[in-house]
């Protein structure tokens, strides 16, 4: 199943608050101090107290940027960036070509592949009784080999099969465009 990640995270949100997890919202942390008995994340002015310490911000990591844990250069040999959003309006591909298959694609993550890259669909409204009809899009590419301006033009020049699924599709929010999408760290684990 494809579950929408604003609703999962939400649902989480609200049962650990159910298990008694103080929740602070609207609230970007700043910096923690670690000592023996727990750790003191400052944000916003306020200093909040924890037993321990767990950075899920990803990329933009809390803790790697205050420690200076990011590596310079990505140990990875892999190169890769990428473009996504969530679009309405993608036409299910098996409609498009005869896929042979037992089960639709669109039950699953479709993943078109090309020399160079990517580009993944993850419908989700792909489970009985799923309602919501929009689509995680994402196009992800080596930048040695391609350097994609937009998506549909992309699709048009590179993979104009697969161009037809998206035809009348439209972003229901803006594009996100990263650069190399690979960061590797020195240190993830440290005590609280």
């Amino acid at each position: 199943n494809h579950l929408y990640r604003p609703d999962v995270d939400l649902w989480l949100f609200n049962l650990a608050k159910q298990y008694g997890c103080a929740a602070l919202e609207e609230t970007r942390a700043d910096s923690v101090e670690f000592d023996d008995d727990g750790a003191t994340v400052h944000a916003g002015g306020t200093a909040h107290r924890a037993r321990f310490v767990v950075d899920c911000t990803g990329f933009r990591s809390v803790l790697a940027n205050q420690f200076g844990l990011r590596d310079e250069e990505p140990r990875q040999m892999l190169q890769s960036c990428s473009m996504f959003t969530h679009m309405k309006g993608v036409r299910r591909f098996e409609d498009l070509i005869e896929s042979g298959m037992s089960h639709p694609w669109w039950e699953g993550t479709l993943h078109h592949l090309f020399d160079g890259g990517l580009l993944y669909v993850i419908p989700f409204n792909n489970w009985p009784g799923g309602t919501n009809d929009v689509v995680s899009v994402g196009l992800t590419w080596d930048p040695r080999r391609h350097d994609p301006k937009d998506f549909q033009s992309f699709l048009a020049e590179k993979l104009p099969r697969v161009a037809e699924q998206f035809a009348e599709a439209e972003p229901v929010r803006p594009w996100i465009h990263t650069g190399r999408i690979q960061y590797s760290s020195s240190q993830t684990v440290g005590r609280r």
